[in-house]
């Protein structure tokens, strides 16, 4: 089922996020990468034993997770899919 909603291009308001910031530079060095997900562990935390043994921080210099570095795109039929899964 297609729904028409009519819309009206504004732009963009004053104070209003462009991209959102996901992992900070400042959180990247105690964060774990996953296969499918990321793990940010309390900064003093990832210095002992349980977080130690991970070789995948992500310490890389100046590392960020944001919406404006993202590569993977949902194409519009793929995203109309999903919102209709879970109606």
């Amino acid at each position: 089922m297609d729904y028409i909603i009519k819309q009206e291009i504004i732009g963009i308001r004053p104070g209003e996020k462009l991209h959102e910031i996901l992992i900070t530079e400042q959180d990247a060095a105690s964060t774990i990468e996953m296969p499918d997900r990321f793990i940010i562990t309390p900064n003093s935390y990832y210095k002992h034993d349980k977080w130690s043994s991970y070789d995948n921080l992500l310490t890389a210099e100046g590392f960020s997770y944001s919406s404006d570095k993202n590569d993977v795109w949902l194409e519009e039929d793929l995203l109309k899919e999903i919102i209709n899964s879970e109606i």
